[in-house]
């Protein structure tokens, strides 16, 4: 009757309710879409694989931080950007192979073999390689002593290369062909600047003298001074013919040319034609010898006499001067003139040059020979043009004398030149040039490499995400907290609107059919139709009102006729604890199903199935073997979600066995701040002294005491948190209660928490029946262990069975904050040779866990290479910069996935951390939206009291100093404000919802007003606290003041108010008689009336409508409450 009125009071209840209010939220949405794509856009680009690198840009920014305190060279390699990795590798292999080259050799250009190109020798070339350079040692040291004698001779300088060594010889040669160089400026440095205009000079003066000569016997002088142009034309055209003396031009012409001849001059044509020649000729030469008759002056001195000059005389000095300029030059022309205006020259001149000129031929032989055989690069080793002969004698000399000695290293150099192809033919010749000169030191040359990469990575980076380049850590913070309050918003906003298309789409028209059955039922006040049968005809606008039902599935089988009531969706919670069997009606009635469920945690129990094995028909055997819904599933291959994310523990420690042992490491965890487990965590507490009663008690009783004396304490210290114990047996149980009961009524003064938790009250259980309880804090008893004989028998209850391992998981994820074990053994008491039980081997993992509190892993994660692993330069680079300042910082703290990257211990609580630290990179990006990366996993790590800072790449590789004084700022705020106590932060910090505004709908009468419910205020002497000496007078009279104050009011809370008051927490079997005997009384004499199960006061007809929102669960149940008051209520 009472399951009726609640469901029809709900359903009235909530199709009364008025329309929810909207506020503007299109423009809001828009905000939040562009602050999540902003987000998310950062988010990609610096995790987005740059090209086909297999590098990121957060792995490219930490690699260059990384190298900062180094100073490598630049080395511009083409198109490094665009590599692949595996090109990056293949040349980086080269790259390392080539540093172990060069640090086996040294800088390569000291190397004696620089330069040859040789890729291989055998032993038969070394010998005539050492017989090659011998000649040419031979050679080179064979040139000082004929040089030696003409630059003695001579006095000149030693020439230092093969070309002045030929300049010597020509000038040698030359002395000994010097004409008469009296009067003549031979040092002027016109021979130099101006040889052809010299040259012009003589020529035009021989050609005037040797033109007077041969026509001054037939020439008047004036004729060399006429124009005879045009007196030219007329010979050459009228000249040859017959006819020529009938043209007056021609007879002009003669007569004027025959008045210039002297008398017998023969007047031809022809002599007349070669004399106007000569005339122009003589004109021509003349000009030019007047142009350039001040070099003669300026050069030739006295014998200077224009054209009375010794032409000859002057053109040979001429002639010679201008080759010994022209074959020598600098210094050794002043020397030769020198040498030549001392004296007569030397009489072996020319032997000695003879002598020269073979030495040189010798070493031109020599030197070839040895650029052939070592294919020798002359650019490269002397950074000159040339052959090797023409290079200077010092540095010549320096190859046979050093490659001699050490001719064996030429196969050093053949091998680097077999690297060197292969580097060129990879495209790293920017590299070889640094490789060249490389030295050995702190920066290997794959360092230059790796820089040179990651910095191409990097700058392709920012020229191809606009949100790299143009980042701003302060602004994108400002994007973060706008979107977290944005988000927030909107949730709620979406709350509403759900909301809203609920209330529209309930029913609202006033006619017939299944509302106007519904309708009845609300008008009733008894005799209400059953539920099942008020869902078969009333069904659609029960749905529309309540589309969503919170159902077991045998409610479902209870209240749903099969053709009822059909769902969209049923969700299965818990469903490794649900039958298949019993689950399919629900599944039966939907469109789609969604189990939720812990395979590694209980099946449903088989207490009530039949044992038997009975023949089962072919549609039974898809479930026969299954154990639940869940697992019917999975079995069926149905699509998987795993919800990693793990919020219950406060502590990482609490869950961190149970990840690795039965989750595979796949939980995310939020590591606390508290690494050290001030409060919160998993405790280990080894009872040596103990024993189990094996064959006897079955239980140990000392472990149990340590209990009791745990729980009292618990409640002593931390009355605020609830408390759970488990034993693994329900010997151990009993023991524990017994041991409980001792103490609890040896010392009440903490009775009140035992009452205090009334939604999670304290509780002591066994193994078996734990399952679905979780509490702030769980003490474990393990009772089973060494016995009084020292030994220790593997039996530890439901743990040895089948499944034993789901019971343990079970049991140690029931705590919030704090998990304490007790036992006598540790984790080497049990020896897993001896047994095969997956539930023991996940209790020794536990138990050594608990001891150590070091987690050996199932395996360990490899390295990563350079520039593809997950661990970040940036994160060594902080970590060193932090240290260095005298904190302490840890990586990845806790057993979790990484939720943080690093963690900055506080000097004065070493084991708690004051700052933790969030890189960008895959932990940043493995979240599946920008609310799980930017606002979820900040809240629940602030929640758990973590201060986060975030360090973004882009900021660092740009401004490193800059932001490490930004962390150091955090750090240091924290040492300014530090709490003198570590704060415990509550279960949760997650904010109510906000209550959804509706308009406001018309009360139907606006008279009733509700009271607050009126608790009986019973206050006893100390005396009279003592219930086992109580009489059931004074049970009666303080019974009639309950009654008289709070009636109607159930039966069952009389005596819980008299308990309360005198501090009782359980009631013996005499007590609660005497007091059913005293109610029994109350009413016997009329001081109540009893109407059901509630006890009026005589004096009230009409009971009151009271709130009870303040009153505990039990007795806000609906059952607490009369039916009288509830019909006053319901109009």
């Amino acid at each position: 009757k009472t399951a009726k009125k609640i469901v029809l009071n709900e359903l009235s209840r909530t199709l009364d309710l008025g329309r929810p209010r909207l506020g503007p939220a299109d423009d809001d949405i828009t905000e939040l879409k562009n602050l999540r794509e902003r987000l998310n856009g950062y988010s990609k680009a610096i995790n987005m694989t740059i090209g086909e690198s297999g590098v990121t840009p957060f792995q490219a920014a930490g690699e260059l931080m990384g190298s900062k305190g180094i100073a490598p060279p630049d080395i511009p390699i083409n198109n490094i950007s665009q590599w692949s990795q595996s090109e990056y590798r293949l040349k980086r292999s080269l790259v390392e192979e080539l540093q172990a080259r060069v640090d086996v050799m040294g800088p390569v250009k000291d190397h004696p073999f620089w330069g040859t190109r040789l890729t291989s020798v055998f032993p038969a070339d070394l010998n005539n390689l050492r017989i090659k350079l011998e000649s040419y040692q031979s050679a080179l040291l064979a040139l000082p002593e004929p040089t030696g004698q003409l630059v003695q001779t001579m006095q000149l300088l030693e020439p230092a290369n093969l070309a002045e060594t030929d300049m010597l010889a020509s000038a040698a040669l030359l002395a000994t062909d010097a004409p008469n160089l009296e009067h003549i400026d031979a040092k002027h440095t016109h021979w130099v600047e101006r040889p052809d205009d010299i040259r012009a000079l003589i020529s035009a003066g021989k050609a005037m003298a040797a033109l007077q000569t041969d026509y001054n016997s037939s020439l008047q002088t004036q004729a060399w001074d006429q124009d005879l142009t045009s007196d030219k034309f007329v010979l050459e055209n009228q000249g040859h013919k017959l006819w020529r003396f009938m043209n007056s031009d021609f007879r002009r012409t003669k007569a004027r040319l025959s008045r210039l001849q002297l008398t017998g001059a023969k007047n031809s044509v022809a002599n007349l034609l070669a004399m106007v020649t000569a005339v122009e000729s003589y004109q021509y030469n003349k000009t030019i010898f007047n142009v350039h008759g001040y070099l003669g002056t300026e050069l030739f001195g006295a014998k200077w006499k224009d054209l009375a000059s010794d032409w000859t005389e002057l053109s040979t000095a001429t002639e010679w001067l201008l080759q010994l300029h022209d074959a020598i030059s600098g210094e050794m022309i002043d020397g030769v003139l020198n040498y030549i205006s001392r004296g007569p020259v030397s009489t072996n001149l020319r032997e000695i040059t003879a002598n020269l000129e073979t030495a040189t031929m010798n070493l031109r032989r020599t030197a070839s020979d040895i650029t052939s055989i070592l294919h020798l690069d002359v650019m490269r080793r002397f950074q000159m043009p040339g052959d090797l002969a023409d290079q200077a004698f010092d540095k010549q000399l320096t190859l046979p004398l050093n490659c001699l000695p050490q001719i064996e290293s030429v196969h050093d150099m053949v091998r680097f030149n077999i690297q060197e192809e292969n580097c060129h033919r990879e495209g790293l010749q920017a590299l070889l040039e640094t490789a060249y000169q490389w030295s050995t030191g702190d920066v290997a040359l794959r360092d230059s490499y790796d820089r040179a990469w990651f910095e191409s990575l990097w700058d392709r980076a920012l020229r191809e995400h606009t949100e790299l380049r143009s980042f701003d850590g302060a602004a994108h913070e400002q994007i973060r907290a706008n979107f977290q309050k944005m988000d927030r918003h909107t949730l709620e906003h979406n709350r509403a609107r759900i909301a809203q298309t609920h209330w529209e789409r309930m029913p609202r028209n006033q006619g017939g059919g299944q509302l106007a059955v519904l309708r009845r039922q609300f008008e009733l006040r008894r005799r209400h139709i059953p539920i099942r049968q008020l869902l078969e005809r009333a069904g659609n606008p029960v749905q529309k009102i309540k589309p969503v039902f919170m159902m077991s599935p045998l409610s479902i089988a209870a209240y749903l006729s099969p053709r009822s009531i059909k769902f969209d969706l049923v969700v299965f919670d818990e469903a490794s604890q649900v039958k298949p069997v019993d689950a399919l009606g629900a599944v039966m009635r939907s469109n789609q199903v969604v189990v939720v469920g812990d395979s590694q945690q209980l099946p449903p129990t088989p207490f009530f199935e039949n044992a038997s094995s009975l023949e089962e028909s072919p549609d039974e055997e898809l479930t026969s073997d299954i154990e639940s819904i869940l697992g019917l599933f999975a079995s069926q291959n149905a699509p998987t979600r795993m919800l990693r994310w793990h919020y219950r523990s406060r502590h990482d420690s609490l869950i961190a066995v149970s990840n690795q042992e039965f989750y595979g490491g796949s939980l995310i965890l939020f590591p606390s701040p508290n690494s050290g487990k001030q409060d919160t965590g998993l405790f280990y507490h080894h009872l040596m002294d103990t024993v189990y009663g094996r064959g006897t008690t079955s239980s140990n009783p000392l472990e149990a005491q340590a209990i009791a004396y745990a729980v009292m304490e618990h409640a002593r210290i931390r009355p605020d948190q609830s408390l759970g114990v488990v034993a693994f047996s329900m010997a151990q149980t009993n023991e524990i209660l017994e041991q409980l009961d001792a103490l609890r009524e040896a010392d009440p003064s903490n009775e009140h928490f035992f009452s205090a938790h009334l939604d999670e009250p304290f509780f002591v259980k066994n193994l078996e029946t734990v399952q679905g309880d979780e509490r702030d804090v769980i003490l474990i008893s393990i009772g089973y262990g060494r016995a009084d004989d020292g030994r220790v028998d593997l039996n530890f209850g439901p743990l040895n069975r089948e499944g034993g391992e789901r019971r343990l998981n079970v049991l140690i994820t029931r705590a919030r904050r704090r998990c304490e074990v007790f036992t006598n053994m540790t984790e080497n008491d049990i020896d897993l040779n001896r047994t095969n039980s997956r539930g023991i081997q996940a209790l020794r993992t536990f138990l050594a866990f608990a001891n150590s509190g070091i987690l050996d892993s199932a395996s360990e994660e490899s390295a990563s290479d350079i520039g593809t692993g997950s661990n970040s330069q940036l994160k060594k680079l902080i970590t060193e910069a932090i240290s260095n300042k005298g904190y302490m910082v840890t990586e990845t703290p806790g057993w979790g996935s990484g939720t943080v990257d690093l963690a900055v211990s506080d000097p004065g609580h070493p084991e708690s951390y004051i700052l933790g630290i969030e890189f960008d990179g895959p932990t940043y990006d493995s979240a599946k939206s920008a609310r799980d990366r930017d606002r979820l996993r900040p809240q629940v790590l602030e929640g758990l009291g973590w201060r986060l800072f975030r360090a973004w790449s882009p900021q660092w590789t740009s401004n490193p100093q800059r932001e490490l004084e930004r962390v150091m700022s955090e750090i240091d705020s924290y040492e300014v404000n530090a709490p003198t106590v570590i704060p415990e932060l509550e279960h949760s910090q997650v904010k109510p919802p906000a209550t959804i505004i509706r308009d406001e709908v018309p009360s139907p009468d606006t008279n009733i007003q509700v009271a607050k419910y009126q608790f009986t205020n019973l206050i006893l002497k100390e005396s009279d606290k003592d219930m086992t000496t109580a009489s059931t007078v004074s049970l009666l009279l303080w019974a009639a003041k309950v009654v008289d104050t709070e009636s109607p009011v159930h039966i069952s809370e009389i005596p819980r108010r008299i308990y309360s008051a005198a501090g009782v927490t359980r009631a013996s079997k005499n007590l609660q008689a005497t007091m059913d005997k005293a109610i029994d009384r109350m009413i016997e004499t009329g001081r109540v009336s009893r109407r059901g199960d509630f006890l009026w006061n005589n004096d009230m007809t009409q009971p009151p409508v009271r709130d009870r929102s303040g009153l505990t669960s039990a007795t806000r149940k609906l059952n607490m409450i009369s039916d009288e008051e509830l019909e006053e209520a319901i109009p």
